[in-house]
């Protein structure tokens, strides 16, 4: 009897040996593949950085970092699955701000107004304060024709961002196409003013 439980306590053992050896090369194989994607990614070569983050998200479809560069890689090429990825990764991290707003801007980018409304509705009150979360929520109330909205949405963008030109360049557009003709002046001296910036660098 002695002899039965000492051999199945080493069966046991062995199993639980195999098993934490298993899990061991398999976080092994996923640093593998996301360090080769790295490399690949530091010399621009797109190609084998994807076959590299395919093998990993075989591995582990649920890893966050691979599926964050799969999204910028779509999203560089212009491919519509960008905005799978982008949902993808507001999943599985779904407090980042970044990647909400990550996932709002590829929205817009491919004029998918309802699901980057969607994603920046559950922006809190605290992160509302950032001027890309600004910025992006006056280019959708532009889409929703919402003209005042996005105006003060922009305003606000360019307050708490002044070096920033995207959202004074944003509020130019919308205050000249307006039909206030002092905004539609004051839209212009400031069109130039970023124009003339712009040389500057």
């Amino acid at each position: 009897m002695r002899k039965t439980i000492i051999a199945i306590a080493g069966c046991i053992v062995l199993l639980l040996l195999g098993y934490a050896g298993f899990r061991g090369y398999k976080v092994w194989k996923q640093n593998h593949w996301l360090v080769m994607a790295k490399n690949f990614a530091a010399k621009d070569d797109a190609r084998n950085e994807v076959l590299c983050l395919q093998q990993l998200l075989r591995l582990n479809p649920r890893n966050l970092e691979a599926c964050r560069m799969m999204a910028e890689l779509t999203e560089a090429v212009r491919s519509p699955s960008a905005l799978i990825w982008r949902q993808r990764t507001l999943e599985l991290n779904p407090n980042s701000i970044t990647d909400r707003l990550a996932l709002v801007q590829t929205a817009v980018t491919f004029k998918d107004y309802a699901t980057a409304t969607n994603a920046l509705s559950g922006v809190s009150k605290a992160d509302q304060k950032s001027p890309l979360y600004q910025n992006l929520a006056g280019v959708i109330a532009i889409s929703q024709g919402q003209v005042a909205e996005a105006a003060q949405h922009f305003s606000e963008a360019a307050q708490l961002d002044p070096g920033n030109p995207a959202p004074r360049l944003n509020l130019a557009v919308v205050h000249l196409h307006g039909s206030n003709s002092l905004d539609q002046a004051e839209a212009r001296i400031e069109l130039k003013r970023i124009s003339m910036d712009a040389t500057n660098f």
